[in-house]
């Protein structure tokens, strides 16, 4: 029989602890160079932070004009009679709105609406003409509860399709008292003209958000993913609830960049932001490109020390540890004559020479062990062979007696004979066990399917009468499920089970019954016993282990075999109870599968 060795974990060979000594020893230097290197990250970051967020600001100052410029419009067109008046003279209000936009096409339409959200005049009419509301519109809304000058959300013209942004301001009459409002669209167009003009390095993009956090406009435009008229609800979230600052944030393109953001213009109500974000590449690859040559030059000099420190130990340390090992790998693989060199000086030749004692010690050991089993399998052998006549002779007798007699006395032959019939074969499986062992085969018993519709009802009748004696019910629930096992074994492991169950129950019943788990089958043997404490569970199953020594009965060899014979068909054997409620053993036996087995 041949031994591998076996893989050996990351870090348990000699040669790869020495190494991992050297590398603790480097840790020191190791600290200084990662608490440099977390310093120098730290500080190239928050320079990158500032940088963006001072870019947003500047960008966030300069456009804002663009704001201002319509706020100063609207409120100049808020003052004039026509558009106070407009709900009486709605075509006076037109021409106003019309004439203006021939002056600025930045708009898309500049329109009056009352305080019921009813359009009363626009500067670019509606072919044919319809009513419109705009109660619902959000930036209506705001200015009722504002009363000021609002920017809306974007919008897409329903008529013309123009993308836009809506801005209103507040009519007042007289008294200083809301009339209506009169707004204008901006078109977007004409916002990222004033956009492009913004010279931006490569990794930056600018964006402008509404309050629902829908993108305005993208610069540089974006080849491939439209960036207009999408959603960024988590920008929106943080905007609203901090209305400037630095984050990281999943851009429409589905890539996380850190975003800077700062209210356009400085409006009062964060109702535009610009945004001003940054790949991670271009925020920390030149951070990230220096701290790899400091790492470079770090590992370079570690591992010319490790290179050095393994070769230095090979002579010393790992050659004469691997011949030790050779020699270790070669006895236990069956070479009972290889022997480790012992001429190394210090520890490791007194290691070899302790190997060398303990491996003559264990051969004379192992001789005697093999003369003993060797008698104690001859032994068996004989007791098994001379069990055979008495047992023959005996099975005549019962077969004589049970020709010439009749009732009760003939079906306690017939029990009888049936019982000798279970003895003979378990002597036969023994003498098989023997003559397989002497032989150095495997002594396991052959596998077939074994039905248990047939094996329980044998088990039921042979303990059948001894329960009725005690006045214990006898239960058995027969299966139809077929297991892969012996049949002689598996008959000797329910019966000792049955019979050390009906030993030790004194009154209620015993229960044998099975049921299906994937692909086992687990047969169970319950009692009313006394039940067995949890401490004794693995003892049971000792030889000559009895719970109730003053008993007398049984010699404490029923669970031995049980287990044992569970052992050689690798069936799994378990055992559940509870004091003063009785006991369970149970077998777990694999499910016969014919295409397995051919």
């Amino acid at each position: 029989m041949s031994v591998q060795r076996p893989r050996r974990a990351v870090g348990a060979g000699i040669q790869a602890r020495l190494v991992l000594i050297l590398i603790l020893a480097s840790l020191p230097a190791f600290g200084i160079f990662a608490a440099y290197a977390v310093y120098r990250f730290q500080q190239e970051r928050e320079d990158a932070i500032e940088q963006l967020q001072q870019r947003a600001k500047s960008i966030a100052s300069t456009r804002g004009a663009l704001l201002d410029q319509t706020e100063t419009l609207l409120q100049s067109l808020a003052s004039l009679p026509q558009l106070r008046n407009a709900k009486l003279n709605p075509e006076a209000c037109g021409e106003v709105l019309t004439r203006t936009l021939k002056g600025n096409d930045n708009y898309a339409n500049i329109a009056v609406a009352d305080m019921d959200g009813w359009v009363l005049c626009r500067g670019v009419a509606l072919a044919p003409p319809k009513p419109i509301n705009v109660a619902d519109r959000a930036w209506f809304q705001r200015l009722v509860a504002r009363r000021d000058f609002v920017v809306g959300n974007f919008a897409i013209g329903r008529g013309s399709g123009t993308r836009s942004i809506h801005t209103a301001y507040p009519i007042l009459d007289e008294n200083q008292r809301i009339i209506g409002a009169v707004n204008a669209g901006i078109r977007i167009s004409w916002m990222s003209e004033r956009f492009e003009a913004l010279e931006m390095p490569q990794g930056i993009v600018v964006a402008l958000l509404d309050s629902d956090g829908t993108v305005l406009l993208r610069h540089p435009r974006s080849e491939g993913v439209r960036w207009e008229g999408s959603k960024m609800p988590e920008a929106a979230r943080l905007i609203a609830d901090e209305g400037r600052g630095v984050t990281d944030v999943k851009m429409v393109d589905g890539v996380y960049r850190t975003m800077a953001f700062e209210p356009l213009g400085g409006i009062r109500w964060n109702d535009i932001t610009v945004v001003v974000a940054a790949e991670r590449s271009y925020l920390w690859n030149p951070l990230w490109k220096l701290i790899g040559i400091q790492a470079a030059n770090f590992t370079i000099v570690l591992l010319l020390g490790v290179l050095a420190a393994a070769l230095g130990a090979y002579r010393v340390v790992i050659r004469p540890v691997r011949l030790l090992e050779r020699a270790v790998v070669a006895y236990a693989s069956g070479d009972r004559s290889a022997r480790a060199d012992a001429s190394e000086q210090g520890e490791l030749g007194q290691f070899a020479g302790a190997f060398n004692v303990m491996a003559d010690r264990l051969n004379q050991q192992e001789s005697a062990l093999r003369e003993v089993s060797a008698q104690k399998s001859r032994y068996l052998a004989i007791a098994s062979h001379d069990l055979r006549q008495p047992l023959q002779i005996t099975m005549m007798g019962l077969e004589k007696g049970i020709e010439s007699t009749e009732g009760k006395v003939r079906d306690s032959l017939l029990r009888a004979q049936r019982a000798a019939e279970r003895l003979k074969a378990q002597v036969e499986l023994l003498t098989e066990v023997v003559r397989a062992d002497m032989a150095g085969e495997d002594a396991r018993p052959p596998i077939t399917a074994v039905r248990l519709s047939e094996l329980l009802p044998q088990v039921r009748e042979s303990h059948q009468q001894i329960a009725a004696e005690k006045g214990l019910e006898l239960r058995v629930i027969i299966s139809s499920l077929i297991v892969a096992s012996d049949h002689d074994a598996l008959s000797t492991i329910l019966n000792n089970l049955v019979m050390n169950a009906i030993a030790y129950t004194e009154q209620g019943r015993v229960v044998i019954g099975c049921r299906r788990k994937g692909t086992m089958c687990r047969i169970q043997v319950h009692d009313t016993g006394p039940g067995i404490a949890p401490e004794h569970h693995h003892s049971v199953f000792k030889p000559f282990h009895r719970l109730k020594p003053e008993s007398g009965t049984g010699m404490g060899l029923g669970l031995t075999i049980v287990k044992e014979t569970a052992s050689l068909l690798g069936h799994v054997l378990s055992i559940r109870s509870q004091i003063g409620k009785g006991s369970c053993f149970c077998v777990d036996a694999p499910l016969w599968n014919p295409s397995k087995r051919a």
